[in-house]
């Protein structure tokens, strides 16, 4: 799969005009291991009472274990593209209600036939962000070490677009708000490909999960594709991505999120409401487990 049709599969959420800031490159050595154990909840189970205010809580230091994958659910054109990685997420609280996040990645590997093809030596890749309590990524330092231009665009877009942004106040079952519109443009990582996305949101339920209290957000992300080359010829496109986020209020981090991408493709300048002659199908899931550092 070229990688410019991947590019329009993975470009999805988020809000602010992000900066790029300084290159962040991880140097390599072995870095001290990390014993880590999962943190032990009361089984409770239940409705949980509105409205609550989302936002990111922690102290001065979190450790979490972050699991993705992308993989095609269309035949055809995005066949066979299943791209899984494991990182360790650090969060570090700063001033002025922001928190630095620091990715060490673990593994990146494609799956084809059932055998596992790493893409990158795991200790290479390190990414850098900061975000506001509103989930918001302002600032982002990235450095993907020997990784190609396309799968670092892939793991930048992940870690600054695939998160809920939460609304000024507080809300409950129903309620509905929009995160600003945004353009993911691959000409700098040599993919000639520029997407518009206008997320949107839905709290669906508030409930209690083996006794801490979750929020169940709603995802609807309208995309266009402009128009670019591909397969001899410009395409352009529409789609959307829709799909869940199960969130835990205690810290506005822990969670799974499950999104499905579908997107039309058809000749530049063929008008919208004809049938797209290319359907690009593609599922992107996520886990965050935050950890306690073993005593």
């Amino acid at each position: 799969m070229r990688p410019a049709l991947v590019l329009v599969a993975i470009s999805l959420a988020g809000c602010s005009s992000l900066r790029p800031g300084a290159l962040a490159l991880a140097d390599g050595a072995d870095r001290p291991a990390v014993t880590m154990r999962t943190t032990r909840r009361a089984p409770s189970r239940g409705p949980l009472r509105g409205p609550v205010l989302l936002r990111r809580r922690h102290g001065a230091t979190a450790v979490y274990e972050r699991t993705q994958r992308l993989e095609s659910t269309s035949v055809g054109l995005a066949g066979g593209l299943d791209v899984r990685a494991r990182s360790r997420l650090t969060v570090q609280r700063l001033p002025g209600g922001r928190w630095r996040e620091t990715e060490d990645f673990l593994e990146i590997a494609t799956v084809a036939s059932g055998e596992r093809r790493a893409l990158e030596r795991a200790r290479t890749v390190r990414l850098h962000l900061r975000a506001d309590d509103r989930n918001r990524a302002v600032e982002l330092a990235w450095g993907v070490g020997r990784a190609s231009p396309a799968l670092g665009l892939l793991l930048k877009t992940a870690l600054e677009r695939l998160r809920v942004v939460y609304p000024r106040g507080a809300v409950d079952r129903g309620d509905r708000w929009a995160a600003r519109p945004f353009v993911v443009d691959g000409h700098g990582a040599g993919i000639p490909v520029r997407i518009r996305v206008e997320p949107r949101f839905t709290v669906r339920d508030l409930e209690r999960r083996d006794g801490q209290p979750v929020a169940r957000i709603g995802w609807d992300l309208a995309i266009r594709v402009f128009p670019f080359a591909a397969l001899g010829a410009p395409v352009e496109g529409q789609g959307r991505a829709r799909g869940e986020t199960l969130v835990e209020l205690a810290d506005g981090r822990t969670g799974h999120t499950a999104l499905d991408i579908t997107i039309g493709l058809r000749p530049a300048g063929t008008p919208a409401t004809a049938e797209p002659p290319l359907r690009l199908g593609v599922r992107y899931t996520e886990t965050v487990r935050r950890f306690v550092t073993a005593r």
